[in-house]
């Protein structure tokens, strides 16, 4: 006798509908599909940007990286050799210990005035002597030096004001020939000039910036070393290229740290201590023959009568022309 088929349990419509679904696994719906292929969609979307702004990145690292090979063989070498003088020069002022004070007839300032070499352009700069003992610190101390008062009241130069240009955050906002100084203003670069404007403008040569483009994958970065290097070679160079080529002779500030002080919050270690009574290393150095033309150390400790304002930037002032004038009567008295 024929099999007798296996009855049906519940209803007909139900089994019918459970033996379709059965049959329908791993087919994809349409709904599953929109979203599968909307999976790979995306994707390959994101694949084919990423590799569009990684092509983007190279090639905007290889453009950064050409400009700063132009400027290490145009300018490096250059650079290089009044960086190592006047780092040399920094270490001997800065060296611990008591400071074997000198001064050479050069230097004397007479009856007929000034010596000579003042009344020539030259270079400035002041750093703690904390960080004139090593290349490193002083590279980073300089970027950040300011120039005082000290060299206009030593050399008896008129007084300019620093916020009489317009205002300013990088020197291509600035008319030619000027740059935009530690103030943010625009201002001609005057003698003494200051060393923290071409140790800014040469930050591209060390190796940590080249390092950091090198190894750079946010684009926003590598568009702000460009937009740096740019400024740099456009505006900076220029009128820094010149003053350099024309100093004859480095004034140089190294300042003490007392023992047990510690500088204000918020301000630098330099700029802390000028504010404050200190001894104070004074050397002057002719570039083109590394001659030591006097060093000196210093400490004034004078009343200082202050009026309603900053009280800070007054003391400054107030301390830095009273060490001014007790160099310039050293000077004279070594005649």
């Amino acid at each position: 006798m024929p099999d007798r088929e296996k009855p049906v349990r519940g209803l007909q419509a139900i089994h019918e509908a459970r033996e379709l679904r059965e049959a329908r696994k791993g087919i994809p719906t349409a709904s599953n599909a929109f979203w599968v292929w909307s999976f790979i969609g995306v994707a390959v979307i994101s694949i084919f940007y990423w590799r569009h702004a990684q092509g983007e990145n190279d090639r905007t690292r290889a453009r950064i990286l050409a400009k700063q090979r132009t400027l290490a063989e145009e300018a490096g070498p250059r650079f290089a050799e009044l960086r190592d003088k006047v780092e040399r020069f920094a270490q001997l002022l800065s060296k611990p210990g008591p400071l074997e004070e000198y001064v050479d007839p050069a230097a004397a300032i007479g009856d007929k005035g000034d010596p000579t070499i003042f009344k020539r352009p030259g270079l400035y700069l002041r750093v703690a002597q904390p960080n004139a003992q090593t290349s490193d610190k002083l590279r980073a101390a300089a970027r950040e030096s300011a120039r005082d008062a000290f060299t206009a009241c030593l050399l008896h130069t008129p007084h300019v004001s620093d916020r009489a240009g317009p205002a300013c955050h990088k020197s291509k906002e600035c008319p030619r020939g000027q740059i935009c100084n530690e103030i943010g203003v625009c201002a001609t670069p005057s003698s003494p000039y200051n060393l923290r404007v071409a140790y800014r403008g040469m930050f591209p040569l060390e190796e940590s910036w080249v390092r950091d483009v090198q190894t750079s994958s946010e684009e926003l970065r590598l568009r702000l070393r460009e937009t740096e290097i740019d400024s740099l070679i456009a505006n900076d160079w220029p009128v820094a290229v010149g003053a350099l080529d024309a100093a004859e002779y480095l004034l140089l500030l190294v300042d003490e740290v007392p023992s047990g002080w510690k500088p204000k919050e918020g301000d630098s270690l330099e700029e802390s201590l000028s504010a404050e009574v200190h001894p104070v290393r004074v050397g002057l150095m002719e570039l083109k023959s590394g001659r030591t033309l006097f060093k000196l150390r210093r400490e004034v400790d004078v009343h200082v009568p202050v009026v309603p304002g900053n009280v800070e930037a007054q003391r400054r002032q107030i301390l830095n022309c009273a060490l001014a004038k007790d160099v310039r009567e050293s000077l004279t008295v070594a005649r």
